[in-house]
């Protein structure tokens, strides 16, 4: 067909459209596959122009960076994403907050500073960090759908399909902190994970989550998130280990 191409919008009437404005009117849906196009004969758009009509096959399956499909627990992945979201963003904040009342008040920010370099003052500080990074994992759910400990592991939050909003992700990491993780008490976190495992292994699912109606899916693991995975476990194992009285 050549030149204008007609389009009957009813028995009586005949719109007009160009060659190269079909395909456009097709992708907004203004013409269907059973919308008659006038000419010397009324013919059906899918048969005048068969290929706008084609479906592509679905695909056998997505990369592996965009497949979130998988909602199996994986305990070992989620412990890495938070000691990186804790080491990471609590970590920076306490540095952020002791940095500046160092500056406002030079003498005790120094001696804050010399507490924090002894055993005790590591072990605050781990509480100070797990405590501060409640309220930046929270908002960085809710306003980009993960963190950097979730990111680097391929996992993300959804509620009913949806990113979780601020309140539900602020409770939700109260009760990680608190019950996942006993607040960063030397000891008591380690015991804390351990519990958190075994519930996750039983019940697929931790607490936390059931209690907000929140699902955690997964990408494919791949070797580098493995070999990662395995030397971030092997770095806290020895963090721990340092703190033990030999």
């Amino acid at each position: 067909m050549t030149g204008a191409v007609g389009v009957r919008t009813d028995e009586r009437g005949v719109g007009s459209l160009v060659p190269t404005s079909v395909a456009r009117a097709v992708r907004r849906g203004a013409i269907t596959p059973e919308t008659l196009l006038d000419g010397p004969e009324a013919v059906r758009a899918s048969d005048a122009y068969p290929l706008l009509f084609v479906v592509p096959p679905a695909p056998a399956g997505l990369p592996a960076r965009l497949d979130w499909r998988e909602t199996a627990p994986h305990s070992w992945r989620r412990l890495a994403a938070r000691l990186v979201d804790t080491a990471l963003l609590g970590y920076l904040l306490l540095m952020l907050v002791l940095g500046t009342f160092a500056l406002v008040r030079p003498d005790e920010g120094g001696a804050v500073l010399r507490f924090l370099d002894t055993k005790l003052g590591l072990a605050v500080s781990s509480v100070l960090e797990t405590v501060l990074t409640i309220p930046l994992c929270a908002l960085a759910v809710a306003r980009c759908g993960s963190t950097p400990g979730k990111s680097l592991f391929g996992i993300r939050l959804r509620q009913d399909g949806r990113r979780p909003d601020l309140r539900t992700m602020l409770r939700r990491e109260w009760s990680v902190a608190a019950r996942g993780q006993a607040f960063g008490v030397l000891l008591l976190a380690q015991l804390a994970n351990a519990s958190a495992y075994r519930h996750l292994k039983r019940e697929g699912r931790t607490p936390w989550d059931a209690a907000n109606g929140l699902t955690v899916h997964h990408r494919p693991a791949t070797w580098g998130m493995t070999l990662l995975l395995l030397i971030l476990l092997l770095f806290a194992l020895v963090g721990t280990m340092a703190f033990l009285p030999w």
